[in-house]
Parts: C-alpha cells; structure tokens; sequence
C-alpha cells in the first residue's frame, strides 16, 4: 500500500523527512509540497483529523500536532501588495504526546443486526407429507437471513474523497481487518451504501464534516446467490462470458484503513 500523507492532494520533499527518539516520545516532520491555494485545507486535514505518521509500524504512532507554511521557490504573480505563489510548502510536525485535554474522537466503529426474508421456491414443498398435495405460490415458505452492518464515522473531515460518489453499490476487493472491532471481513462481503454527510465548523472556524459510513455485510459475499437445489449458496456463470457479478469489486481503502 502506497504512503498517504493527507486526502488533500500533496507530495513530499526529497531528503526533508526526520525521525526523532526519546525518552517517553517520538516526534518526526517531513515538508510536504501542495498547490498554494491548497495550503489550509492540507494543514486542516493533516492537524485536525490528527492524521499520522505513515512511516514504520508503531504501538502508538505519532500524529501531527503542528505545521509550518512557506511559499517554493517556484513562479508567482503580483497581486496588488501581496503575491500569490504557484506552490505551498508545508512542514508538518508529528508526536506521539498526548494532552488529554485536547483529546478527540476521530472514527468510531459499530455493528447493528440486519435481517432478510427470502422467499423459497414453492414446487420443493408438499403439504403433510413429501407425497401431499403441492403447496402453492402464494403458500410459499420463507428462509430468514441474518445480517449485520458495519458502521464507521469519521470525525471533522475537512475534504471528502470524490470516491464517495461511486463506491455505493460496490463490494470490496480486498479483506479488511478493523482494528477498532479486532474482526477481519473477507473480499465481496462488504456492500458500500450511500454514507451520511455531516457539515461542521469548528469553533476556530474550520469547516469539516461528520462522515457516517454503512456497510452491509453478507456472509459468503454479495456475489453469490442462494441455490435452493442445494440449500447453500454458490456462485453463477454466464455462458460464453465468465462468472457474474451483480455488485463490481473496488477499493475501498480510502474509507477503511
């Protein structure tokens, strides 16, 4: 998986990242280049989501706390007294200290039961006996699938990935392990549904949003159906082309990290 700073496009500077150790913390910054109107939304997403540092495997990683902006060395245009340059460069500072007091919930996870009622196929069923008269379509019995969705929010946002609009409707593509819920969902189990859209502004002015996410999860995966022949589920195929998917596969790791 490739290193993600912020969902803010931006990219960092040759030679410019810097780890420090000690005793009880460890801090690191890295200068991260944008364009210049992007400037505050990336130091609003990089502090306010408390995004953290991507390099290396940590217990507690350091999050950014603080960040510098400078102009690059690149082209500019006058701008009555002022001048508006081409290029933003940002230098964010991580740690992994904490004050409690500025503590804030940046995601939460949860399940919540769903069902299904599936309607079965009335000419495999007799009354009384398997030798009694047929049960008709409308006499038809029903099989009870139990469910769950996995529900995930996300606190002050400050940009919105442009994946929220298509991604409803699709199955994930790769296994996806909450560290929040210590539970793994295998590939095509995961149904994204439309999400919610919160708008905020903080109190330092900050406009962001509360995103809540919904996934409907299906054992055996999206894409395969229940086989009353077998009483189990199995995948269909389509002459000549492959196997059928109703829900397309896609990646879903900008929302589940």
């Amino acid at each position: 998986m490739s290193i993600t700073f912020s969902v803010v496009p931006c990219c960092e500077e040759h030679v410019t990242q810097e780890e420090q150790w000690g005793e009880g913390e460890i801090t690191c910054s890295v200068v991260l280049r944008c364009t210049w109107d992007n400037r505050h939304l990336l130091v609003a997403d990089l502090i306010g989501n408390a995004k953290e540092w991507p390099y290396g495997s940590f217990s507690y990683p350091p999050r950014c706390k603080t960040a510098a902006i400078r102009p690059a060395a690149t082209t500019y245009e006058e701008d009555g007294q002022g001048i508006d340059y081409q290029d933003a460069l940002v230098t964010a500072n991580y740690s992994t200290n904490v004050d409690e007091n500025e503590e804030e919930d940046l995601m939460s996870e949860s399940l919540e039961p769903t069902t299904e009622f599936l309607t079965l196929d009335h000419k495999r069923f007799r009354w009384g006996s398997e030798t009694g008269d047929p049960v008709q379509e409308g006499e038809a019995p029903g099989k009870l699938v139990k469910g769950l969705n996995l529900v995930r929010k996300l606190f002050k946002v400050t940009a919105i990935p442009a994946s929220v609009l298509t991604l409803p409707g699709s199955v994930n593509n790769a296994p996806y392990t909450s560290s929040i819920l210590g539970l793994t969902f295998p590939a095509e189990t995961l149904l994204f549904s439309p999400p919610t859209l919160e708008r905020t502004i903080t109190t330092g002015g900050v406009r962001a949003w509360n995103v809540t996410l919904k996934f409907s999860y299906k054992v055996g995966g999206w894409n395969q159906f229940w086989r009353a022949a077998t009483g189990s589920v199995d995948r269909m195929y389509l002459v000549g082309i492959g196997q059928y998917n109703s829900y397309p596969l896609a990646d879903f790791s900008t929302f589940l990290s």
